[in-house]
């Protein structure tokens, strides 16, 4: 098994490297955080890998432009279809607080930073869950950590004989169509692992490379530098193939995240 790992980590670098080669620095995606059901998005058609049954964590820079509400950035829907629309795992602006979300056998939690961030300015919001223990992070560093008490993974739609995609952007088509995202979004990375801490804070405003000590567990990482091009397509830089769809009028602009580029 270790010599497996260490050559699907070396792939890895070689994927991320020429992609990162390929694609034009320094860009972003804006959503129009349309509550009628018009809302923008990002598609990525569904996979196994997004069924987080294990410890996972979620990044992402974020851009909010202040607008309250539930606005979800990153959503894996359990349900989302007329009359069964069902929360499995998102990452929420909630009247400015990040937050994540989940629905699992016993349990619907929402775990959110013990304070706002701040609307029109980059933050990079990370949110990390072990089955039990759920934290966030606030431009590296905890914000708030919550122990649910028990052992409780996200359902997943396999769960319920379903196939949904996740989304970037907003959590549902069919219904609760005001969970959409308004403002920008950048460096949204995916993990099969609940990153320590100390990764994070190091980590949190660089790009991952193959010196990344969880590289190996890089599921999905949508940088979104495809330039200004009006080609819909968005790449994962993970080396995993899980690219995406740009939808409902989502706009490539130029980033200003401070991640390094």
């Amino acid at each position: 098994m270790r010599t497996f790992r260490i050559w699907y980590a070396a792939v890895l670098v070689v994927v991320l490297s020429v992609a990162a080669r390929a694609d034009n620095p320094g860009h972003a995606i804006t959503f129009n955080g349309h509550t009628d059901g018009s809302g923008s998005y990002v598609e990525i058609l569904d996979s196994d890998a997004f069924d987080l049954a294990q410890p996972f964590t979620v990044e992402a820079w974020v851009n909010w432009t202040g607008d309250l509400g539930y606005r979800v950035f990153l959503s894996k829907a359990v349900g989302d279809t007329p009359g069964f629309v069902v929360t499995g795992y998102s990452i929420v602006i909630w009247d400015g607080k990040a937050c994540l979300a989940l629905q699992g056998p016993g349990v619907s939690r929402v775990s959110c930073s013990s304070s706002p961030i701040s609307a029109a300015t980059w933050t990079q919001v990370a949110v990390t869950y072990d089955g039990q223990v759920a934290n966030v992070y606030i431009n590296g560093l905890l914000s708030s950590t919550v122990d649910w008490g028990f052992v409780a993974f996200p359902f997943t739609d396999a769960d319920a004989g379903l196939s949904t995609s996740l989304l970037i952007g907003r959590e549902f088509f069919t219904d609760l169509v005001d969970r959409t995202f308004p403002g920008t979004l950048d460096e949204v990375r995916m993990w099969g692992t609940a990153l320590s801490a100390d990764t994070i804070q190091s980590w949190f405003n660089s790009t991952v490379n193959h010196s990344h000590p969880d590289v190996a567990d890089l599921i999905a990482y949508y940088r979104f530098n495809e330039g200004l091009s009006q080609d819909p397509t968005t790449h994962d830089h993970s080396g995993n193939g899980h690219g995406g769809t740009l939808m409902n009028g989502a706009v490539r602009v130029r980033s200003t995240a401070p991640a390094v580029k």
